[in-house]
């Protein structure tokens, strides 16, 4: 699988000691693109970094890392 990696530790990242989740959710995103389909990727945030941390939001990382957190409606 023709995968560009990115690196947690990236110099932009800004919360690169747990930033591995939306990490990998970047490479996923850019290869999803790759593929044709239509998401925004790093080139809409400029950077890989910019990516890594919007996804870091959306995803409700944390200085632990990003969890799992059941709603309960």
């Amino acid at each position: 699988m023709a995968v560009t990696r990115n690196y947690q530790q990236s110099t932009g990242i800004t919360n690169s000691k747990s930033a591995c989740g939306p990490t990998t959710g970047a490479m996923i995103v850019n290869y999803y693109k790759s593929q044709g389909y239509n998401v925004r990727n790093n080139t809409y945030y400029g950077s890989n970094a910019g990516l890594v941390n919007h996804i870091y939001g959306e995803m409700n990382s944390g200085i632990l890392g990003t969890t799992l957190v059941q709603e309960l409606y």
